[in-house]
């Protein structure tokens, strides 16, 4: 069983993978490669929106198991 302060932190990791999946943009820039030229963007790439909603997933289910016990 996780403490409520471990608790809150997963709530919060799932609040803000929630935000970058739903809007498929970062809160900050990175830059990327496209075309073989450097681009500053917030937009996430397919890759990432893969991996960060596998990510966002696992805390759902997470959660959804410390809820349950």
């Amino acid at each position: 069983m996780k403490t409520n302060n471990q608790i809150d932190h997963l709530k919060k990791n799932i609040t803000k993978l929630s935000v970058i999946v739903t809007s498929g943009h970062f809160p900050d820039f990175q830059t990327v490669e496209s075309d073989g030229e450097s681009v500053v963007t917030t937009e996430l790439t397919d890759r990432q929106m893969v991996a960060h909603a596998s990510a966002l997933i696992d805390h759902l289910k997470e959660l959804q198991r410390e809820i349950a016990s």
